[in-house]
């Protein structure tokens, strides 16, 4: 009977503890219930807008801030390419009529005689023409032109990056909003904060956005290239993978595309821990790389797909990335430095 008695208490004393710890978790409001802004802004990572009560995914936070910049990038790169034409024409009109002039001064100095005093005046005027003008050829390695160059190839691969990350940035907002729709918890942190309250897009479909964005690619996605030569070697810019702006020198020679270890893994590839290691003379002395095949490397409007490389060691990373024809089966690339250029044509 004792022994009856006890079990009675202990289970009455159990549904006694289950029902109070019920009742106590009942009054206890969750993160949402006792702020609902604060459930969205740290649960579910929404951003409300300053200027009214619409929740943003970080998408299209993200893409609103891209789609901005897009009017400035393209007239600061139009600005830019102006310039640079301006300078590369005016340059090569500078340079051929003064070679008239110079070879003209120099006939002249031939047939003077040894100790004829204007020659010294004519030597002087030879000095002035030759520093008006340079060999077309050789502008795109003028320190003011070559930094004009620079700046141009950063802002063509800026906006086009731009284009395409606010492509996939779309996708990933429609995906977004799409769940959110579906969510219960946000449905009703959005109604407690009052009927004005909504998730995005500030935009349906972002129609006008995205057909714009044609606009823009073109001034980017050309057969050409901005090209430079510093430290004597010819360069310019391309995308790795689509993520990473990367700057190239090329080399006329059939050797194998090299890329920095930190370009790599700035791209999210991966090189597989069986990947190949090799041998490769680079800057006059050996050293080693491994062998990966990148998914993709866009200059202007070519996008080269599977292309095999090697990745140089991390204590290599002063070397740079550097590409050559090999890497470009299909086309024909040609360095046009008297007009800036480096243009890619199909075969």
């Amino acid at each position: 009977m004792k022994t009856e008695y006890s079990a009675r208490t202990r289970l009455f004393r159990f549904l006694a503890s289950a029902v109070l710890i019920a009742g106590i978790a009942a009054s206890q409001p969750s993160r949402g219930q006792d702020d609902p802004a604060e459930f969205l802004r740290r649960e579910r990572d929404l951003r409300k807008i300053s200027a009214g009560n619409v929740w943003l995914v970080p998408a299209e936070v993200r893409l609103q801030s891209l789609l901005g910049d897009l009017d400035r990038l393209q007239r600061d790169l139009l600005g830019l390419q102006r310039g640079l034409e301006e300078s590369a024409s005016l340059n090569r009109s500078v340079w051929e009529t003064n070679r008239q002039l110079i070879d003209a001064l120099r006939r002249v100095l031939s047939d003077s005689e040894t100790d004829d005093p204007k020659k010294r005046k004519i030597e002087q005027q030879i000095r002035e023409l030759e520093k008006q003008a340079v060999e077309p050829r050789e502008l795109f390695a003028v320190p003011d032109v070559q930094r004009r160059l620079i700046e141009l190839t950063n802002l063509r691969l800026r906006l086009m990056l731009s284009v395409i990350q606010i492509r996939q940035l779309h996708r990933e907002l429609t995906e977004d909003y799409a769940r959110l729709a579906d969510d219960r918890a946000v449905i009703d942190a959005l109604r407690r904060l009052g009927d004005d309250h909504r998730t995005g897009p500030l935009q349906q479909g972002y129609r006008t956005a995205l057909n714009r964005l044609e606009q823009f690619e073109r001034l980017a996605a050309t057969d050409w290239l901005p090209v430079y030569r510093q430290s004597q070697r010819v360069r310019f810019g391309g995308l790795l993978a689509d993520q990473v702006p990367v700057t190239f020198s090329w080399q006329d020679s059939s050797e194998p595309t090299l890329l920095a270890a930190s370009m790599v893994e700035a791209a999210g590839l991966t090189i597989a821990d069986d990947a190949q290691t090799v041998s490769v003379t680079v800057a006059g002395r050996r050293r080693t790389a491994r062998r990966i095949l990148v998914p993709s490397m866009r200059f202007g409007a070519i996008l080269l797909t599977d292309v095999p490389a090697l990745v140089l060691s991390p204590a290599d990373e002063d070397l740079g990335a550097s590409i050559g024809p090999e890497a470009f089966a299909g086309y024909q690339v040609e360095v046009e430095p008297e007009r800036l250029r480096l243009v890619i044509r199909p075969l």
